[in-house]
Parts: structure tokens; sequence; C-alpha cells
């Protein structure tokens, strides 16, 4: 089995609004991909379990902190649809050779923004403003390659090469 890449840090990355409109620099906090869980509990089963549903996904939230609060974070918080691009150049090392290289990430999301939070004021300091909002959809690319891609208006749970909820959709469909 061979050595596997290690990928220890985010070299720098860059946002964008759409495709090609450089947002600005800010800090990002990912979403959580979490799944719809119920617990079973009855014969056959010792005690209770929590199962995890196939492609039911709960809501998903992005944080984008700036330093300052500036009229790029504010465009941000329009109430609209907004389409998000986020680059990454991740430093990765060979686990078989231990050669430096580099690997592109791209993030894209549809958000809606829920909240501004102007942050804090005080002399020789950042305010640290914060834009929340809720993400209906999200991609990962690695190197090109499309990796995770969750869209719950279209029933899409696809994460590495599968889409789990193409069960769920052929089951609908009766």
């Amino acid at each position: 089995m061979p050595t596997p890449d290690i990928r220890p840090a985010v070299i720098h990355y860059q946002m964008y609004e759409g495709d090609e409109q450089f947002v600005g620099t800010a800090q990002i906090t990912l979403p959580t991909l979490n799944f719809e869980t119920v617990d079973v509990t009855g014969a056959g089963i010792m005690g209770t379990i929590s199962t995890a549903l196939i492609a039911q996904m709960r809501s998903m939230q992005i944080q984008i902190q700036f330093l300052t609060l500036t009229e790029q974070g504010i465009h941000l918080a329009e109430h609209k649809i907004h389409t998000w691009e986020f680059r990454e150049a991740q430093q990765s090392v060979r686990g078989d050779s231990g050669e430096h290289y580099v690997s592109s990430v791209k993030h894209v999301m549809r958000a809606f923004p829920v909240s501004m939070d102007g942050g804090t004021l005080q002399p020789h300091s950042a305010s640290n403003s914060t834009i929340t909002a809720n993400v209906y959809y999200w991609a990962i690319y690695r190197d090109g390659v499309k990796v995770l891609e969750v869209d719950p208006f279209n029933y899409i749970c696809f994460i590495n090469g599968t889409d789990y909820a193409a069960q769920v959709r052929a089951a609908l469909k009766g």
C-alpha cells in the first residue's frame, strides 16, 4: 500500500464573487457537512443506536470574517443568492519521496446571507466584522477534479465519485 501524501497547510487563498471579481481578503470558516440522524431502538438492538440518513443533510453555514467592515463585506450581506469561489494553493508532500508540491483546491458555493456582525471598535486593532450565510450548494475541486458536491435542492450528495443521493432519487421515482 502506497504511503499517503501529506497536506500540511494552505499556502494562500483568494475569494471571488461569481467567477471573476476579486472580493477581498478575509478569514473563512467553511461549512460543516452534517447528516440528519435518527435514533433506533427496539427488538434486535441492544439499547439505542444513532444512524445517519443517506444523503439527508442538515443546514450548512459559512462565516466570512474581515479585519474591518469594508464595502466588499457590506456587498456580501446583500439579501440575494451569492456565488462565491475560494481558490487555495495547498502545500503537499509526497508520502513516498518527501517531495514538496502545490495542489489546487477550489470551493464553489451558493449562499444567502443571514447576518452581519459589525465587529468591535477599539484603537489599534481589527474590528473583525463577520458575514454569516446559509450555504445552499457546495462543491470542492482538487486539482480540477470534483471530489464533493452537495446540493440539497437538487438531491445531489456526491462524495469521492459516488452520488449517495442517486438511490434516494431512484426510490422517489417509484
